[in-house]
């Protein structure tokens, strides 16, 4: 009963303790860190709150940290223990003050902390919320230091492969990003979140990306869904709505050919390791073998549904495919016949992927599911594949997967707004990381003038304040709580000192920055439906403001007045 004690003598002795030992780590593989939570945290927190009582300890909670300020302890876990058995207790924490103290092992995913002080704190492997939306695709680069996703919020995210830190944000020109692919020697990073496709460098020495892309190379006249990479780096090939691949010069940036054949939307795209063949898979339910020389199209047809998966063996003997029939189906290359048909699935499979050895396909789809398949032989008559193993875990479809150069470990990404990396060689099943997005779907996203801030919004009613000059540990530096619904839209102020959001509550807010933290100064009513779009004007003097009440209306940024409507529109106002 240490911690509820109002003897300071007992409070010593148990931050004493709390600060030897860190109860939880909070970066250990996750199947570790859960059960150190279950075993260790959740038995501490249910005996503390018989023995002592929740309203006690909660009380007891700002003398404990003011006694550990006091003692000025610069090493040790006791902030952090404290934080992780409040969470655990499901006390409160909005308001209390963590600051200057070292948050050493906190572990903090999914949490929200209203009006937490956390200025000057150690914050070293305290692990928070990332703010992703859900994970279109997924890569990783051969030297196998960095992955990437595009999100459904817009953006291209990169990580550090070996801290899984996160080093990059690169915002899309629209809502999604469909699709991420490294070149062969990792010197770029190509995605696509419209018609074109953007190539973007990447320093090898200092593992970054450029915020200016390399080039834009456009000729679709849809949305690109795909991109492969040939195995030489000088090629690109895209796909995507149009019904067509094409063929792109990276050096030059010149369109070298567009193929056609597809009688509907492209999926996904492969080359074969030598660079001769590319593998098309179509809403058409077929697949195409394209030969780069002749032109010609092979065409393997045997799924009864849309195939939204390609991926050759890496000796290219072999193609794996997989659809909305539910199957995954070997193929051999040469003969263009198919090997075999792996049941197990009992949903659409969207993704598919060899292991570097050739000796597993990775499937994962709407079942929730990953599926790893041994693969025995290696040609039309002696392909056997069969189930090896099922990973559970994602909340939500899978729609995307990757295994690492060397073959240890398997990327996947899914809805649920999670990338997970599976440890291959200890065979238990279980996800070794897990890197969680927003704690809802992220509708809105704003960077400021300066580049130095990113503020988002999402359907869990908050917006999160980002600094982006923490290159390799990008962390919410505050979190926005007003909004009773969900938020769609946010814009900067001209000045980068004032926020305006807007959303399903039908209210706007203005938010001002004041020394470092941001405070709500404004609530702004007159829309009588959801608030879509909001925009300041030039000088800073006015917003605009619109939405589904069909009104545009106009107000003072300096006192927050309403100023005028206009009410001509015949429809929802969706921009201004």
């Amino acid at each position: 009963g240490r911690m509820g004690s109002a003897e300071p003598g007992e409070a010593h002795l148990a931050l004493s303790f709390l600060n030897r030992f860190a109860l939880l780590k909070a970066q250990a593989k996750e199947y570790v860190r859960q059960s150190q939570a279950r075993l260790i945290i959740q038995s501490l927190a249910e005996r503390l709150a018989v023995k002592v009582g929740k309203a006690q300890i909660a009380a007891s909670i700002p003398r404990l940290l003011e006694a550990l300020r006091a003692a000025d302890v610069k090493t040790g876990y006791a902030a952090g223990n404290l934080l992780n058995l409040l969470l655990a207790m499901q006390i409160d924490a909005s308001g209390l003050d963590f600051s200057g103290l070292n948050l050493r092992q906190a572990f903090l995913r999914g949490m929200t902390l209203p009006n937490v002080n956390l200025r000057g704190a150690d914050l070293t492997h305290t692990v928070f919320t990332d703010c992703f939306s859900l994970i279109n695709s997924v890569a990783i680069n051969s030297a196998q230091t960095l992955f990437a996703a595009g999100t459904g919020a817009g953006e291209i995210r990169i990580w550090n492969y070996a801290n899984r830190q996160p080093v990059e944000i690169i915002l899309g020109r629209q809502r999604t990003v469909w699709t991420v692919a490294f070149s062969p020697d990792g010197r770029l990073l190509a995605s696509s979140d419209d018609q074109t496709v953007q190539l973007w460098e990447i320093d090898p020495n200092a593992d970054f990306v450029s915020q200016s892309n390399y080039r834009t190379l456009a000729g679709h006249t849809s949305d690109v869904h795909a991109l492969a990479f040939s195995p030489n780096g000088k090629m690109i090939a895209s796909a995507g709505y149009d019904q067509s691949i094409c063929l792109w010069d990276i050096e030059s940036g010149a369109l070298i050919q567009r193929f056609k054949g597809h009688s509907s939307y492209v999926y996904s795209i492969a080359f074969s390791p030598d660079g001769q063949l590319i593998a098309s898979g179509s809403d058409d339910q077929t697949i195409c073998l394209w030969d780069l020389q002749s032109q010609k199209c092979r065409i393997l047809r045997g799924h009864t549904g849309r195939v939204y998966g390609v991926a050759f063996h890496p000796q290219g003997k072999l193609l794996a495919t997989c659809g909305a029939d539910h199957s995954v189906r070997i193929w051999d290359v040469d003969l263009g016949e198919l090997c075999q048909t792996l049941h197990g699935h009992t949903d659409i499979v969207r993704s598919v992927a060899f292991h570097p050895t050739g000796a597993w396909v990775a499937s994962g789809g709407y079942d929730e599911t990953i599926r790893l398949w041994s693969i025995h032989g290696s040609d039309a008559e002696g392909v056997r594949g069969e189930i090896s193993q099922i990973l559970h875990g994602h909340a939500a479809w899978v729609r995307s997967l990757t295994f690492s150069p060397d073959g240890k470990m398997l990327i996947s990404g899914g809805i649920d707004q999670t990338i997970r990396l599976w440890g291959l060689q200890d065979g238990n099943g279980q996800a070794h990381h897990i890197l969680h997005g927003h704690t809802n779907l992220i509708r809105a996203v704003a960077l400021s003038p300066d580049g130095a801030t990113l503020v988002s919004g999402s359907n869990d009613n908050a917006m999160r304040i980002w600094d982006m000059h923490q290159r390799g540990a990008v962390q919410v530096r505050q979190m926005l709580l007003g909004h009773t619904q969900m938020i769609r839209t946010i814009a900067f102020h001209p000045n980068g000192h004032i926020i305006a959001s807007g959303g399903f509550d039908k209210k706007i807010r203005l938010w001002v920055k004041m020394a470092d933290n941001w405070q709500l100064q404004y609530t702004l009513n007159g829309h009588t439906d959801l608030v879509r779009a909001v925009a300041f004007s030039p000088d800073g003097a006015l917003l605009a403001s619109a939405g589904s009440d069909q009104t545009i209306r106009l107000w003072d940024v300096a006192s927050g007045r309403h100023l005028h409507t206009l009410a001509e529109q015949c429809g929802t106002v969706w921009s201004v």
